[in-house]
Order: C-alpha cells, then sequence, then structure tokens
C-alpha cells in the first residue's frame, strides 16, 4: 500500500477512465500505472507560473 492505490484501486474497479485521466504533481513514477497519463512533480515545478 503507498499513496497511490487510491487510483490503482479507482481504475481496476472502473471508477476512473484511464484514458481520459491525468495525475499531476506525482513525486514517484512508475513506467506502467495502467494507461494513465502522468505529469510528474519535477514536470510541473518546470513549467509552472512561478
Amino acid at each position: 500500500m503507498n499513496h497511490s492505490s487510491m487510483f490503482y484501486y479507482a481504475v481496476r474497479e472502473d471508477l476512473i477512465d484511464p484514458e481520459t485521466s491525468i495525475q499531476v504533481g506525482i513525486r514517484t513514477f512508475n513506467d506502467d500505472f495502467m494507461g494513465v497519463k502522468i505529469l510528474d512533480a519535477e514536470l510541473v515545478h518546470e513549467h509552472s507560473i512561478n
């Protein structure tokens, strides 16, 4: 169990559609997150308004 478990189970139980979902600001990265597009924390920080 970790901080992304809720998303894993939500995708598995068809509560989240991975084809239309983006996870923003994640600090750890998993190469295969069930088809969800991921914008990791580093990318978000590099492209932030500040």
